[in-house]
Order: structure tokens, then C-alpha cells, then sequence
């Protein structure tokens, strides 16, 4: 179970931090991501993770997506203030899914993701995050 709930966080993690266009503002940022679990009760307790953008990763959009071995983010889109991306994740079990995110101004976004997880020998598991982002301040150094 705790392996379960370790790969929500990593596939949660990936999707939110896989929006920022040239449009945002470099800075701390905090990133609140509630993920829901299809034919389960309750939603998992919202996760929240801050990260620090600087001028060129934001510039260059690319330059903040993840870095994950097990993950790529393909078909990257943006137009006007909405960013797109499909990710798979080939860890021990497959991830596949979509995204959007809709950037309010350069200091806040919120945006879905919706996952769908292959673990080997059971039937699939549909997962949705919904997220949101706001800019604190400045990085610390």
C-alpha cells in the first residue's frame, strides 16, 4: 500500500511541476495538487511542494518539466494562457495520461491532470489531480 501511495505522489509531483510557460514569474512557488482515486471513497490528503523557477526556466518552458528517467512529457502545447501535455511513466507500473493548466496571470495557476496506472496483474487504476499554484516570493538563496 505504501508503494501505491508513493507512486500517486510521484505522478502528482510530475504533473503539476510540467506547466510553466514563458508567462510565469521566476520565484518561489507553492503547488498544492489534490489527487482522487476512482472507486474510492475519499480523496487522499492534498500534497503540497514548493519549488524554485528561475528567470531561464522560465523562459525556456522546457527547462522546468521533470526530469524523471521513468517519465516523459510529450505533445508540450501552449496557446494563449493554457499549456497542454500527454506524460507516460514506464516505472514498474505504466502511467499514461494528459493535462492542462490555465495561468490566471504570472502568479498563480490551476490546472487537471488525468492519469490512468497499469499495475502488472490488475485491472487499471483512473486517478485526477487538481492542482493549483501561486507564487510566494522570491527564491531563497
Amino acid at each position: 500500500m505504501k508503494r501505491y501511495f508513493t507512486i500517486v505522489g510521484i505522478s502528482a509531483a510530475t504533473c503539476t511541476l510540467a506547466a510553466p510557460p514563458p508567462q510565469m514569474q521566476e520565484g518561489l512557488w507553492e503547488i498544492t495538487t489534490q489527487t482522487e482515486i476512482a472507486d474510492t471513497t475519499a480523496p487522499l490528503p492534498p500534497e503540497t511542494t514548493r519549488a524554485c523557477y528561475s528567470k531561464q526556466d522560465v523562459e525556456n518552458d522546457s527547462a522546468a518539466t521533470p526530469k524523471d528517467e521513468k517519465c516523459e512529457i510529450q505533445d508540450y502545447r501552449v496557446a494563449g494562457n493554457i499549456a497542454s501535455w500527454n506524460i507516460v511513466c514506464s516505472a514498474p507500473e505504466k502511467i499514461t495520461g494528459n493535462g492542462t493548466v490555465t495561468f490566471h496571470n504570472r502568479t498563480s495557476y490551476s490546472g487537471t491532470a488525468a492519469l490512468r496506472m497499469q499495475i502488472q496483474g490488475k485491472p487499471p487504476i483512473q486517478m485526477t489531480n487538481r492542482y493549483s499554484g501561486k507564487r510566494l516570493g522570491e527564491c531563497l538563496p
